[in-house]
């Protein structure tokens, strides 16, 4: 609509910033940037009851030690960095995915991390943020991918804007599965359903 902005997400190893155009893509200005790097964002969702409420998803690649070394889990920059378990393979620096689920309550100026607690991912999965109830800006559903690394998909549902920290575990709540091959596509209605099809 007349006035609107066009916002777009940066997804690449460079630039993982948030720009938004105020004069019908002419130009883009930077509105933030989350914190993360190299990020590859998934899905960017403003509420449609509250502008100033916005939904981020996406992933991004750290490296870790593997888990045959004795500081597995520890940010390496090469197997150098990942010590010896004593017998086994040795120790390796890996890349390991992780995923970013952030939400913003000034129009995505600022961000914070959304509890992922309850979530169930595979290395495969993806997580987008499905849609906003049109009246509750706290009521937001995501869609995670190949939960089982070969398949299952399934919609979340969290009524607190995807919980009060980041480790909430009551924060989703899992309302639908389903095991097809195809996968799953999901629309929010103007009226509040979900459609899953």
């Amino acid at each position: 609509g007349r006035g609107s902005a066009i916002y777009a997400t940066a997804a690449s190893p460079t630039d993982a910033r948030i720009y938004r155009s105020l004069d019908d893509g002419r130009t883009f200005e930077v509105l933030s940037d989350p914190g993360v790097s190299s990020a590859y964002w998934q899905s960017f969702v403003i509420a449609p009851s509250n502008p100033k409420r916005v939904y981020l998803s996406g992933y991004h690649f750290t490296k870790q030690c593997d888990e045959s070394s004795a500081n597995a889990g520890a940010t390496c920059a090469l197997n150098a960095s990942c010590t010896s378990s004593g017998g086994g393979p040795p120790p390796k620096c890996i890349a390991v995915k992780q995923f970013l689920l952030f939400r913003s309550d000034d129009g995505g100026a600022t961000w914070s991390p959304a509890s992922q607690a309850s979530l169930l991912v595979s290395t495969n999965s993806t997580i987008s943020i499905a849609g906003v109830d049109p009246k509750d800006a706290n009521q937001v559903y995501v869609h995670v991918t190949f939960e089982t690394g070969a398949g299952g998909d399934a919609v979340y549902k969290s009524r607190t804007g995807g919980g009060t920290g980041s480790d909430d575990p009551t924060a989703w709540t899992k309302i639908f599965y389903t095991d097809d091959p195809r996968g799953l596509v999901t629309l929010v209605r103007s009226n509040g359903g979900l459609v899953a099809a």
